[in-house]
């Protein structure tokens, strides 16, 4: 590699890093500070995925709670707990037209 080759790629590395540093500031808050914005579903049990569609209609992917089956299992301390499975994963969709 030559040198002219060499501080190209130095200087793309240093803006790359240079870039980054505003972005960890941005997400940097103190605890306790709260943001504007205003609960539109409750209820859920573990949202995996959220898309909005053309319509403004919000559409969240819910992991469910385990279903009403049951095995026995091990914790990863290595003691026993009861493990519920079962199809209880859903799809939810807030409308637009609801005022969201």
């Amino acid at each position: 590699m030559n040198l002219r080759t060499f501080g190209v790629r130095l200087l793309v590395v240093a803006a790359l890093l240079l870039g980054m540093m505003p972005a960890q500031a941005l997400f940097a808050q103190d605890d306790g500070m709260a943001m504007p914005g205003e609960v539109v579903a409750e209820g859920l049990n573990g949202p995996m995925g959220i898309l909005i569609d053309p319509n403004g209609d919000i559409w969240v992917v819910d992991s469910g709670l385990g279903g009403g089956e049951e095995v026995d299992g091990m914790d990863f301390s290595g003691q026993p707990v009861t493990i519920q499975y079962g199809p209880t994963a859903r799809i939810v969709k807030i409308s637009a037209a609801d005022g969201v």
